[in-house]
C-alpha cells in the first residue's frame, strides 16, 4: 500500500520531467505524433528481430544477455558475488534488496523475451541492470566478510580489501588496455593497408553498414553487389558469381557471428564460417583486446581470386 501511495505521489514528477527535458512535446503538437510513430516503429522492430534475425529467449536458454553482456561487462567473479548477495538478501528477507532483485529480474527478462537481439554491442540493452547488481554485489561482499568476524575487525577489513582488489583489478586492467589502443581503430589500419598494398583500380566489394566498415581508398574501384531478396541477402556465393571483383571486405560488427547462428537461420548462410569455406582470407585486422563499444571491429579481407 505504501509503495502504491508513493507511486501516485511521484506521478506528477514524471510530467515535470517531460516538461523540463522535452518541452517541445508541449509546444509542438506534431511532436507527439512523431514520438508515438517512433515508439510503434521500435515495437514492430522488437517483434520482427534486428535486421530480420529473430533470436528467441529459448534459443539461448534465456542466457543471451547474460553471456554476451553482463558477465563480460562485470567479469565473472563480481557477477557471481552479486548473485550470492541476492541469495543472502532473499534468505535474510531484506525487503529493500528484494525489490532490487525483482527489478533486475524484470529488466533482464523483458530484454531476453524480445526476439530482437541487436548486434554488434548488446550491452546497452541491459545496462540498467548493472547498478542494481552492484548493490547486490556490495551486500554479497559484506556477507562474505562477516564470515571472518565483525565487519570492523582487522581480519575482516583485510579480507574485504583483498576481495575488492581481486575484483576491481581485472576490470581496471581491461579498461586501461581498451583505452590504450582506442585510437588505433582496425578500420583505420585496414584503410592504410589497402592504400599501401592494393594497386590502383583493384576491385573491392565492401559489404555491410558503412560505419562498421573501413573506408575504401579513392584509387580502389568499389563494386556493388546486385540487390536480392532478403532470403538471399547473405548468400555471397550466389551474389558474387555474376560480377568481377578481387576482394571482399566484411566487418564482424555487421556479419552476425553468433556461435549458434547456422542452427537458427539458414538464410544467414553468408556468415563468417560460410565465407571461410568459400574463399581464402587475405588479411585480418583485429584488436588484441577485443572490440569496445563500436570501436575496432574485426575486419576481414577475402581474396575472391582464391576460392576453395
Amino acid at each position: 500500500k505504501k509503495v502504491l501511495v508513493g507511486a501516485l505521489k511521484g506521478a506528477p514528477l514524471f510530467f515535470v520531467g517531460l516538461l523540463v527535458g522535452f518541452p517541445f512535446l508541449f509546444t509542438d503538437i506534431s511532436a507527439f505524433g512523431r514520438v508515438f510513430s517512433g515508439f510503434m516503429s521500435e515495437l514492430t522492430h522488437s517483434k520482427t528481430g534486428h535486421h530480420g534475425l529473430v533470436l528467441r529467449a529459448s534459443d539461448t536458454f534465456y542466457s543471451y544477455y547474460l553471456t554476451n553482456s553482463l558477465i563480460p561487462g562485470m567479469e565473472m567473479i563480481p557477477f557471481l558475488i552479486s548473485i550470492f548477495g541476492a541469495g543472502m538478501a532473499l534468505g535474510h528477507r531484506y525487503l529493500k534488496l528484494i525489490y532490487i532483485i525483482i527489478a533486475v529480474t524484470v529488466f533482464y527478462f523483458v530484454s531476453e523475451l524480445s526476439p530482437s537481439k541487436p548486434f554488434p554491442q548488446v550491452d546497452r540493452y541491459v545496462l540498467h541492470c548493472v547498478p542494481l547488481l552492484v548493490i547486490l554485489f556490495g551486500y554479497g561482499v559484506r556477507n562474505i566478510v562477516l564470515l571472518f568476524g565483525r565487519v570492523d575487525s582487522g581480519r575482516a577489513k583485510i579480507f574485504g580489501i583483498s576481495v575488492l582488489t581481486l575484483v576491481i583489478a581485472p576490470i581496471a586492467i581491461r579498461a586501461f588496455n581498451l583505452i590504450s589502443i582506442i585510437q588505433n581503430d582496425t578500420r583505420t589500419e585496414a584503410y592504410e593497408w589497402m592504400v599501401n598494398n592494393m594497386p590502383a583500380k583493384t576491385k573491392v566489394v565492401s559489404v555491410g553498414f558503412g560505419l562498421y566498415l573501413p573506408s575504401l581508398p579513392p584509387s580502389i574501384e568499389k563494386i556493388k553487389l546486385p540487390k536480392v531478396g532478403h532470403k538471399n541477402k547473405y548468400n555471397f556465393k550466389e551474389r558474387l558469381k555474376d560480377i568481377e571483383a578481387d576482394y571482399l571486405v566484411i566487418s564482424k560488427f555487421d556479419s552476425p557471428s553468433f556461435r549458434f547462428l547456422d542452427k537458427l537461420n539458414e538464410d544467414f548462410n553468408g556468415s563468417e564460417k560460410a565465407l571461410d569455406n568459400l574463399y581464402e582470407r587475405r588479411i585480418v585486422f583485429a584488436n588484441p583486446y577485443g572490440s569496445y563499444g563500436f570501436h575496432s571491429p574485426t575486419v576481414i579481407l577475402y581474396d575472391l581470386g582464391r576460392s576453395k
